[in-house]
């Protein structure tokens, strides 16, 4: 039972009982840290229907124009097998990503998503309005909800009165159902009707055990009121992507730009994942693959015609770009010459208009100084258990160079105060047949960072740099009885390169990816290099700041801005003149360094977003 154990077992790898690995559910979101923008709670807008939204946009909030509150996470990652790109899931964890202070072994409420107020006041029963939406627990997580666990929906009457109308008990993953209710009661064709969705929750742990994590997952999607509509035909007349295909290539997210080589790259094909939510064949036209450099014009391109989807609703529809002979990949750049990022979109013109948003998905990938396996988005976390205790990750590098350092993403935990500090060393082993050979550099007295905003990782920084092969592996070694929760990534799984070494031996790991990324090639810049300015002509203010910056240069020459985060990556490059104001908040809370160039001079300045 939950309330037993904090945290239960994946997998227990356990040669003796002086160590053991653990993976958990997620303890704090880091993606939701400075995202949660003050929204107002002004509810004089009044919508009205259709009320249509499947969750099929960039933001990780509810979308403002719909919905009061912002609580749940807006994601593609958590969902198996959605209807549609984009879910809601509700779990512990507040609107900043940290679990809830209420949250207990007893049952509480978490999260809200609350509507704005729709105006029904002109319907009657004899309109045949229905309420559905599709939902689904545990979903990709670790966790399901238990017995006493539940999601719930709840209509507001005319007397402002809450009425359950729809609840569900806690059950293990299962496909996406999709739930029909007739709204009949003279009590909610009003003005101002609203509904609301909220999960009741518990959290495993006690104020014996070392942390506690987030649990208790569900999905939600595919929200549609509106009129004529009858118990025998739930279908909707929409064809919709319901998957993001991401990175370009089969086995990385991410590769130091000077290391990139085209020819040494396995790419991945392009995959077009549609479904058709209608109860007869549907076209599709123009399914079109659009590559963008640092977001500017396209210089890749295809576009491959129209189609029928059949009627089989909610069935997998899986196109790929090598079996539609259409052309692949014409113009992806061989080498490159600097820093960049590529952006995939893929969409189609529909003929439908239900939901024109969840017709094209995209990714932005970036290639800076590190490798990356992961996608970015944690759907887990492990802690390592055991003095001594060792964890390693394989690098396939496309060329030997200079190891720098690592970016690592720990989550955070709910720590009742029982817990022992976490220190651990910095490992790097070469690579003997597969396995972590000899051990070529060591760092002591690490402790872990938990940092916020969109990208999480923290850095740490080599003292000394290491010459590594093209194939090592990187990780550490516990200086305690136990290193707390490593950010995983559970949708990808590289588990050939995983190992632990709990009492002697090296033993592989079989699920997902660390979020665990080594720093490559020439120095960069963190929060122990020593500034170098000049105050009489670079002014950058205010500092530390929430947001905006202003820079103001004492010269009439244009020079080049460069802004980079604590890793050394380049987030921002422009032409300025003499004043800029720019904005900082998108990218988190963090160090990042100003920097002016120009053919002769060069200053920089460490600005802090709080």
């Amino acid at each position: 039972m939950k309330y037993l154990i904090i945290s239960f077992f994946i997998f227990f790898l356990s040669f003796t009982t002086i160590g053991q690995v653990q993976f958990h559910s997620l303890s704090s979101n880091p993606l939701l840290f400075n995202n949660s923008k003050n929204r107002s709670l002004n509810i004089i807008d009044t919508l009205k229907l259709p009320f249509k939204e499947d969750f099929a946009y960039k933001s990780i909030r509810p979308d403002s124009s719909l919905w009061l509150d912002q609580d749940v996470f807006i994601n593609n990652n958590f969902a198996n097998n959605p209807p549609s790109v984009g879910v809601a899931t509700f779990d512990v964890l507040d609107k900043n990503g940290l679990l809830y202070d209420t949250a207990d072994v007893s049952v509480f409420v978490a999260d809200y998503l609350t509507s704005k107020p729709i105006n029904l006041s002109s319907y009657t029963a004899a309109d045949s309005i229905y309420f559905s939406f599709y939902y689904q627990p545990q979903g990709n997580s670790l966790d399901r909800p238990n017995e006493k666990d539940s999601l719930v929906l709840q209509f507001q009457t005319s007397t402002k009165e809450w009425h359950s109308i729809y609840s569900i008990p806690g059950d293990s993953l299962r496909e996406f159902k999709q739930v029909m209710i007739p709204i009949t009661d003279t009590s909610y064709f009003k003005k101002d009707f609203q509904f609301r969705f909220f999960n009741y929750a518990t959290i495993g742990g006690n104020q014996n055990q070392e942390d506690a994590i987030n649990t208790d997952y569900w999905n939600l999607d595919y929200i549609v009121i509106d009129t004529a509509r009858t118990i025998n035909n739930p279908y909707h007349d929409d064809v919709a992507f319901y998957d993001n295909n991401n990175s370009l290539f089969y086995d990385y997210y991410s590769v130091p730009w000077k290391h990139y080589k085209l020819s040494s790259m396995t790419l991945d094909s392009v995959d077009y994942k549609l479904r058709n939510l209608y109860n007869s064949s549907k076209p599709y036209n123009h399914l079109t693959y659009l590559l963008y450099q640092n977001n500017t014009t396209a210089i890749d391109s295809f576009d491959n015609g129209g189609g029928n989807i059949s009627e089989e609703n909610t069935k997998e529809h899986f196109f790929s770009q090598e079996n539609m002979g259409g052309s692949n990949y014409n113009n992806i750049p061989t080498q490159l010459t600097d820093s960049t990022s590529f952006k995939i979109v893929r969409y189609f013109n529909p003929n439908d208009t239900l939901f024109t948003q969840n017709n094209r998905v995209e990714y932005t990938q970036d290639f800076f100084n590190y490798y990356a396996y992961d996608d970015g988005t944690i759907e887990a976390g492990i802690s390592i258990i055991g003095y001594e205790a060792k964890y390693a990750f394989k690098i396939t590098a496309l060329k030997e160079d200079t190891l720098r350092g690592l970016s690592m993403l720990f989550n955070r935990y709910k720590d009742y105060g029982t817990s022992e500090p976490s220190i651990f060393s910095l490992c790097v082993w070469e690579d003997d047949n597969g396995i972590p050979g000899e051990l070529i550099y060591k760092e002591d007295n690490i402790n872990p960072k938990y940092t916020t905003g969109i990208n999480a990782f923290s850095t740490y920084k080599f003292k000394e740099a290491v010459y590594v092969h093209s194939s090592f592996f990187v990780g550490w070694q516990n200086d305690t009885r136990k290193v707390y929760n490593l950010a995983y990534d559970l949708n990808n799984n590289n588990k050939d390169q995983v190992f632990c070494n709990i009492a002697g031996n090296w033993s592989p790991i079989t699920k997902g990816t660390p979020m665990i990324r080594p720093i490559m090639g020439d120095d960069f810049l963190d929060i122990s290099v020593e500034e170098y300015l000049s105050e009489n002509n670079l002014k950058v203010y205010p500092n530390p700041t929430k947001d905006l910056i202003q820079l103001t240069i004492t010269d009439n020459n244009p020079y080049q801005l460069q802004i980079f985060n604590s890793t050394g990556q380049l987030i921002l490059e422009k032409t300025v003149l003499k004043t800029e104001t720019l904005s900082l908040k998108e990218y988190g809370c963090g160090l990042y360094i100003v920097k002016i160039l120009s053919k002769n001079k060069a200053f920089s300045k460490k600005i802090i977003v709080l």
